[in-house]
Formats: C-alpha cells, sequence, structure tokens
C-alpha cells in the first residue's frame, strides 16, 4: 500500500530557520511540504515583482492608502531588497528581538500589499496565512470548492493536486490543523483518486489538538462524508497498524486513537496510547521528555492541555531513567539545545533529573516549564538548574488576585505573591531567565484585580533584568472545567459558530469584552518593549508569541543597548533602507525599513532628509536650520538616531 503525507497549508512563520534547529528530518514517508510550496511560490522573485508593479496601479491616485503602503510605493526598489534580506533570515546567536520584528514585519507588509491587490476579502497574513472560517466543517464542506470562498483553490488545482496524482498514493496522511485547502484538497482527489484513503492526523500544540473535540468528531456526519479516519495519535508505528488492517481487512478496534467509520457509525478506540509506540525525533529542538505525562497539577478551571491526552486520570509515572537514555542518544548527536514542551514537570521529579544531567555530564542549554511552588526555592535545585545549562524557565502565573486565583484553581498557597517573587529572585540572580504568563479577562475579574496583576508583573520586569512576562486574554477552551460548568463562573452566554457536532475549533465565543481586554493587553506589553514602533500590522502580542514560538530566549542578546546621542565631532549618513516621500495628506514622511519606524511632519523633514543627502556635516545641519532652535534641531537629529534613520558612518 503507497503511502503519501502533506501538511496543511497556513503560516510562514514556522519556515523560519533558527542556529538552534538542526535539520528536521520528515518520516519515512513520501512527503509533500504543502505549506512550504505555498509560500515559495508567492515569494518568488516573479510574483513579488509583479505584485510591486500592480501595487503602484492599484493605488494610482487613489486617496485611501495605509501609509505602510505608501512607504513601500514610494519606492519599490528598497522594499524590494528589504524584503528579499527578510525572507533569507536566519534565527542566529545575539539577535535583537528588533531585528526579528523588523524582518517578519516587512514580510507582513507584502502579505498586506498581496491581500489589497490580490485576495479580498481574505487576508494574508504569516501567522495563518489566508484568514477564513476554520472552526465549521459545515462551512469548509459548503464553500470549500467555491472559488469566491476559498483563497487556496487555484493552488491546490494547480500545484497540489497534481503533484498528488503523480504519485497515486492508496493512502494519504493529512497533519496539521483543517482548513478550507484540506476539504478542497480531500474532495478532489476522491474525485480522481475514488479508492484512496484520506487520514486526518492530529498535530498537538499548546493551542489545538483534535483530541480535545473528540466527543464532538464522533458525532460530525460531514467531517466523515469527505475524510476516511482521523489519528488521535499521529505516530509512525500507529500508521503501520491501521495499513496492516487495511491490507489485511482486519479489525481496527486495537488501534489506539483512531476514529473511523464501520456499518454507518463513527467510532473511536480511546485507548491509551502505548509507550512502546513512542518514537522520538532527536533532530527538532522541541523535545518532550515525559511522551505520555500530562501537567501534574491537572486542576486549573480555565486550562484544557491536559485533555490532548487520554491517560491524565490516572496516576503518572515519571520514568526518569527513560528520559535519560533519550538525553544520551540526544547527546550522540550533538544537539546541544532543548526546547521542553512537557507541559510541567514537578521540582521533585525534576530534581532527581537534574542529578542525572550532572552524573551523566550533559552538556545542553535547554528550557524547562513548571508551576510556581515553593519547593522550587530548594538552595540544592537552584544549584543543579544553574549548574545544568537551563536557560529559560516558564512558570504559569496567571493572577495575582487571591479570588481569581482560588476561581482558576490556580494554587492552594497563601503566599503566592512572595513565593513567585522569590523564585524570580533567586532564579535571575543566578543568570536563569523567568517568565510570566498572565492571564485577564476572567469571569468576574474587576477592573482592580486586573490592575493588580499586571502592576505586579511591570514591578517585577523593572526590578529583575532577567524577568518578562506576556498577556494572555481568557478563551474559553471547550475542554476544560470552565466550559463545562460555564454557569457557575457567571458567564451568561456561549456561542459556537456552527452546530457543536460540526465544530472543529478548541475554543468558542462567549460574553467577554475582547476590544476592551485587547486595547488593556497591548498597552501593558508597550511598557515592557519601549522600542516597539507605533503602527505595525505584527500586534505587539502576536510578536510575543511569535518570539516564544521561535524559541527567541535562546538567541537573545541580552546586554544592555545604550541608547545614543549625536556627536557633533562624528559624521553622519542616511540609513539605506530608508525612505522619504510626501503623504497623499499632504505631510512629509521618512520611513526606516529595518526596524519600521517613521517620523510624519512638515517641511524640515525634508529639508533635513536632502541635508544628509548632500552628506552636510551635524554642525552645518543646525546652522543651516538655526531658526527652528538650536536644541529643537538637535532633539529631532537624536531621534532620527536612536530610531535608525541614520548612522554613523
Amino acid at each position: 500500500m503507497k503511502e503519501f503525507t502533506i501538511n496543511t497549508p497556513g503560516d510562514y512563520v514556522s519556515l523560519i530557520p533558527g542556529d538552534c534547529n538542526e535539520s528536521v528530518s520528515t518520516d519515512t514517508f513520501s512527503y509533500l511540504d504543502i505549506n512550504a510550496l505555498f509560500w515559495k511560490e508567492l515569494f518568488s522573485d516573479n510574483n513579488i515583482l509583479e505584485i510591486l508593479e500592480f501595487g503602484k496601479l492599484r493605488f494610482e491616485h487613489s486617496q485611501n492608502i495605509p501609509i505602510k503602503i505608501q512607504a513601500i510605493l514610494c519606492d519599490t526598489n528598497i522594499f524590494y531588497q528589504n524584503l528579499k534580506s527578510a525572507l533569507e533570515f536566519k534565527l542566529s546567536k545575539n539577535v535583537s528581538k528588533q531585528l526579528f520584528l523588523g524582518c517578519i514585519e516587512t514580510i507582513e507588509m507584502f502579505c498586506e500589499l498581496y491581500t489589497l491587490c490580490c485576495s479580498l476579502p481574505f487576508k494574508l497574513t504569516i501567522t495563518e496565512g489566508f484568514v477564513h472560517n476554520k472552526d465549521s466543517a459545515e462551512y469548509l464542506n459548503e464553500y470549500c470548492l467555491a472559488k469566491n470562498h476559498n483563497p487556496y483553490i487555484d493552488y491546490i488545482i494547480n500545484s497540489v493536486v497534481p503533484r498528488i496524482l503523480e504519485e497515486k498514493p492508496d493512502i494519504l496522511w493529512i497533519t496539521g490543523k483543517p482548513n478550507i485547502a484540506t476539504f478542497a484538497l480531500a474532495k478532489l482527489l476522491k474525485k480522481y483518486l475514488p479508492n484512496i484513503f484520506i487520514s486526518l492526523c492530529d498535530f498537538k500544540t499548546d493551542y489545538y489538538s483534535l483530541y480535545k473535540i473528540k466527543d464532538l468528531l464522533i458525532r460530525n456526519t460531514i467531517l466523515f462524508s469527505i475524510f476516511d479516519y482521523i489519528l488521535l495519535f499521529d505516530n509512525v508505528n500507529i500508521r503501520e497498524m491501521l495499513v496492516n488492517s487495511l491490507v489485511n481487512q482486519s479489525e481496527m478496534n486495537n488501534i489506539p486513537g483512531l476514529i473511523y467509520k464501520e456499518r454507518g457509525e463513527i467510532i473511536c478506540n480511546d485507548i491509551p496510547f502505548p509507550n512502546d509506540k513512542v518514537s522520538i525525533d532527536n533532530n527538532k529542538l522541541d523535545l518532550k521528555l515525559f511522551e505520555t505525562n500530562y501537567c501534574y497539577w491537572n486542576k486549573c478551571s480555565f486550562c484544557g492541555i491536559n485533555h490532548k491526552y487520554c491517560t491524565q486520570n490516572e496516576r503518572q509515572k515519571w520514568n526518569i531513567p527513560e528520559a535519560i537514555n533519550i538525553l544520551k542518544e540526544r547527546n550522540k548527536n550533538g544537539n546541544r539545545y532543548i526546547w521542553l514542551t512537557d507541559e510541567a514537570i514537578p521540582p521533585i521529579i525534576l530534581k532527581k533529573l537534574l542529578i542525572k544531567f550532572t552524573e551523566n555530564q550533559f552538556n545542553f542549554i535547554w528550557h524547562f516549564r513548571t508551576r510556581i511552588e515553593p519547593e522550587l526555592l530548594d538552595p540544592e535545585l537552584i544549584e543543579l538548574v544553574k549548574n545544568n545549562g537551563v536557560k529559560s524557565i516558564i512558570l504559569g502565573f496567571e493572577s495575582a488576585s487571591e479570588r481569581i486565583l482560588r476561581l482558576m484553581k490556580k494554587t492552594f498557597c497563601s503566599d503566592y505573591l512572595s513565593i513567585a517573587e522569590k523564585i524570580v529572585e533567586k532564579y535571575t540572580s543566578n543568570g536563569i531567565h523567568i517568565h510570566f504568563p498572565v492571564l485577564i479577562g476572567f469571569p468576574t475579574e474587576t477592573n482592580d484585580e486586573r490592575n493588580y496583576s499586571l502592576q505586579f508583573v511591570e514591578y517585577l520586569s523593572k526590578k529583575y533584568e532577567l524577568f518578562s512576562y506576556n498577556i494572555n486574554i481568557l478563551e474559553l477552551d471547550i475542554s476544560s472545567d470552565l466550559f463545562n460548568r460555564w454557569y457557575d463562573y457567571d458567564i451568561k452566554q456561549i456561542k459556537f459558530p456552527c452546530l457543536p457536532r460540526y465544530f472543529l475549533g478548541n475554543n468558542v465565543d462567549w460574553d467577554s469584552n475582547i476590544d476592551f481586554l485587547e486595547n488593556i493587553r497591548t498597552n501593558q506589553m508597550k511598557k515592557q518593549f519601549r522600542w516597539y514602533p507605533n503602527l505595525t500590522y505584527i500586534s505587539i502580542n502576536a510578536f510575543y508569541n511569535l518570539w516564544e514560538r521561535k524559541r527567541g530566549v535562546f538567541y537573545e542578546n541580552r546586554n544592555n543597548v545604550t541608547v545614543p546621542y549625536i556627536d557633533l565631532n562624528n559624521n553622519y549618513m542616511l540609513n539605506s533602507n530608508t525612505v522619504f516621500f510626501k503623504t497623499i495628506t499632504g505631510e512629509f514622511c521618512i520611513y526606516d525599513f529595518t526596524f519600521h519606524n517613521f517620523i510624519l511632519g512638515g517641511e524640515i523633514i525634508q529639508y533635513v532628509y536632502y541635508s544628509f543627502k548632500k552628506s552636510l556635516s551635524i554642525k552645518e545641519i543646525i546652522k543651516k536650520f538655526s531658526s527652528f532652535g538650536e536644541k529643537n534641531v538637535m532633539n529631532f537629529l537624536n531621534d532620527l538616531l536612536k530610531l535608525n534613520f541614520i548612522i554613523q558612518k
């Protein structure tokens, strides 16, 4: 039986390489990365140049052009060079957050131009691909082959279907969250290859898993009119079990995590994933060390992350010898960097693990997640963490409000804040980066309670250099206790986007004031990233999530950057990535494509820009514009230097 594997078209960010990532091996099956192929076609030289030229025509004489699109079109050659550099960007040691943002914002600007020129009403973003309704099987089935509803349809028909037809597989494995491209492809292949079996394969992340909605999937008749199987555990051994069953026409009820249709009934084999079926890819930066283990706390009312596992109600066994064997294999391969994706490792297990680290003289640089617990203050544990290459720890903080913490069932510690700060103090003083996620928008949370949480992490951020935080807004996870008992938490309304049996998402809407909370989150995050530009297509919250997702803490240069000031004895020049133009509203603008700052203003901007073009010295510029006041001109020049519009020769 011939097998073929594809993924789901989606984000671009996953394709950005990094020095800490080894070359990622695919499985033993034939594989086509249709997501990478999509972005490769989009960012081909011919397509980029065509879109830039069409953009000029599209916005000719227009009075409604976003300022960032004006910056692109005022000098498409400079933008083209910056875009090409951004597409070649690779995360490397000592990279800055600013440079990472500069690259992804440049790419996102092109996506916005593409949206305005080619794909409206569908928005193209590097974080999602084409933004569309992915949560309703009913919608996806109805519109997946309609060109005015499926922005991927031409790509699927012209670039993907022919490649798969060349292979003529007997079974197709599709990884990733199903979307409109997945549905279209499956329908078309069923037409051209009527005997093909098509299986969706769960691709578990922190944010999504098909396993969470297995009780809905067995009712999703639309889904199983198109797809034959769902693998809730995607693994080479599980795939082999299904293939053998198909070849031998044998029963499928012993295949763990398989959902299939038999005699008109959709059946889910909700049986544990066997430990002997676990396989580890030592080429990947991310590693789940205790593969079938879940968060040991397993009480948080808002969290559904443990519902990715079918063993969540069983007593966990932390097999440290097996974990050490995994690390030994990784050590043989020379992979020094590890980002542990285990939900939370208890301090007592962590200590035992680190003792074995020391005995085996591992030389890893790594990260892990756990909870805020008094046991983390054990001096011996802190010393073990310090001496065994730990770079960063994420600790789920969530809230500073004792009442909200009780509702969240987050902790039973009465001195939670004191313990939290002591952990930050002890670990950061030993060179370990500590990160707290904060959760706002919990039902009945007051403004005072929310502000107290934000003030607390801001205080920690100012006091401890190696501390950081991010702000999450509560989403109602369909597998959480909060969703299942929403009426106990004073939630007035929950809303599915379709009939629940056709729902493919993990989070449902509820009566939260999302716009209000989003504004609070943005303002708070800007206090932490004061360098962040005033206007970006990549929101500051999306930026942080991308930085974490790309494991930026492994790359980041944390040396303090001095603020530059103009020295009258030095010579300065325009940054080659700086453009100047007159806006459609008559203002003058300079825009820097390196870090995406821009300044709007009057004629002084024009005068100063052309003064640098003529290579005038700082003293000559100050003298020339003395009528504006020497102090004002000097302040303006310092701003140009700080924001990278000019650089020292």
